[in-house]
């Protein structure tokens, strides 16, 4: 997963010079085929290096938006974060057959909120 798994990465910053921020992260735009809400079908978000929520896409409705931060991520002034999101189709030993041919698409969406 570390060195084979799809991955998009960005960075959240914050220069506003005297307010703490807080801001959650989500999926949006989210476009995902029946035969991929699987929990073979997962993924990994990484904040500075360290993973800090994961899961897999089994209750991914299309249309609507996927909460990739279980709770509010605080960020200092001057200061940015780093993430990646990792998504992969996790081997198993069984028949896997029905996940081929899937389509999956996103964005990913910051939501700021008062500090």
């Amino acid at each position: 997963v570390a060195t084979k798994a799809d991955r998009t990465s960005f960075t959240v910053a914050n220069t506003t010079g005297n307010i703490n921020g807080k801001y959650t992260l989500s999926l949006t735009e989210l476009s995902i085929s029946a035969n991929l809400k699987s929990s073979d079908f997962k993924w990994d978000l990484l904040k500075n290096g360290t993973s800090i929520s994961s899961g897999n896409f089994t209750t991914a409705v299309t249309g609507n938006d996927f909460d990739l931060t279980s709770g509010v991520q605080t960020i200092s002034t001057n200061t940015t974060d780093s993430y990646v999101l990792r998504i992969w189709l996790s081997e198993t030993t069984s028949d896997q057959q029905s996940l081929e041919n899937g389509t999956f698409s996103a964005k990913i969406k910051m939501t700021a909120t008062q500090g």
